[in-house]
């Protein structure tokens, strides 16, 4: 039991540490490369960006003609489809590595974190209308329910299958181990890893509020609601000269919510994802690792030191933030 204990905790750290790169360095290349670039690329200067220590950020932009739809989409979209770039490229990086090596899951997870990230926001933004595929969401009109059913098919069925990939090489490192230390040892130390990262950046928007941030997420739905409420807060105010009451405006938000209510697609597919994964990581069969052995505390400085940088470097653009 004590051997098992040591792994899922080596495990947990080296997750957590490959989530902490794969997140930070993954935000300052989404949203510079792929927002800001492209965005002076097509002629418009940067009014702003905001990053999270531990979450998302935006990059802010302004021309004075509108942009076309290709300028829109190249724009809107650069920073997802370089997340998908990235992410095949890693992938194909990570067969020239030894499996099993830190430098083999770093890469691996690096890709497969962007992989699934960008399909599970593209397929969300574009059937809620929120986000960077907001774009999608207008241009495709009705034709966006496919789409979006398109991308979270693609995300379940990547998310089975290198999640299998995944849990193999984990469990070949865990060779030492029975099939049912191996499993408990793999699904804990991931859930144990995201549940630290997700603390880290709900707890980080929850305590410092980003009101531009907060809005860039709302859904269609959400902003009808919200423009709803507004309307209604003014009409009552210019007919009897008074403000509505807390009471009335969450009477009048709780009919809007009724009214624009819309199928729960982005909590439907992040359950289909969880599902897939787990599938993936319990159909696994372990994979033959040279000198197969959990990664120790110790030989994980170097990542630990990666990790710190890229913290360092989200830290450093925050100093110039707007």
């Amino acid at each position: 039991m004590s051997k098992a204990i040591r792994d899922y905790g080596r495990l947990s750290l080296l997750a957590f540490l490959i989530g902490m790169v794969t997140t930070r360095l993954g935000l300052v290349i989404h949203e510079f490369v792929g927002h800001a670039a492209t965005a002076a690329l097509v002629g418009s200067d940067i009014t702003g960006y905001h990053l999270f220590w531990f979450g998302g950020g935006y990059v802010g932009y302004s021309r004075a003609e509108p942009f076309s739809l290709g300028e829109g989409l190249f724009v809107a979209l650069g920073g997802l489809v370089l997340e998908i770039v990235l992410g095949i490229v890693c992938l194909l990086w990570a067969r020239k590595l030894r499996r099993g090596s830190i430098a083999h899951m770093g890469v691996l997870g690096f890709g497969v974190g962007h992989l699934v990230h960008s399909l599970h926001y593209l397929a969300g933004g574009t059937f809620h209308g929120y986000g960077d595929p907001w774009i999608l969401y207008r241009e495709l009109g009705g034709n966006r329910v496919f789409v979006a059913c398109a991308l979270a098919s693609i995300m379940c069925v990547l998310g089975f299958v290198l999640a299998r990939h995944m849990a193999g090489v984990l469990r070949g490192l865990l060779g030492r181990h029975g099939t049912r230390a191996q499993l408990l040892i793999v699904i804990g130390a991931v859930v144990t890893a995201g549940a630290a990262l997700a603390a880290l950046a709900f707890g980080e928007q929850a305590l410092t509020p980003n009101k531009s941030y907060k809005a860039t997420f709302k859904s269609v739905s959400q902003r009808k609601v919200d423009y709803g409420v507004r309307r209604y807060r003014v009409l009552v105010k210019r007919k009897r000269g008074t403000a509505p009451s807390k009471a009335e405006l969450a009477k009048v938000r709780r009919s809007l919510k009724r009214k624009h209510k819309t199928f729960p697609f982005m909590p439907v597919i992040s359950v289909c994802l969880v599902l897939s994964v787990l599938a993936g990581v319990v159909l696994a069969r372990p994979r033959v690792v040279d000198d197969a052995a959990m990664p120790s505390l110790p030989s994980q400085r170097w990542l630990a030191a990666v990790a710190g940088a890229s913290l360092a470097v989200v830290g450093v653009l925050r100093l110039f933030s707007v």
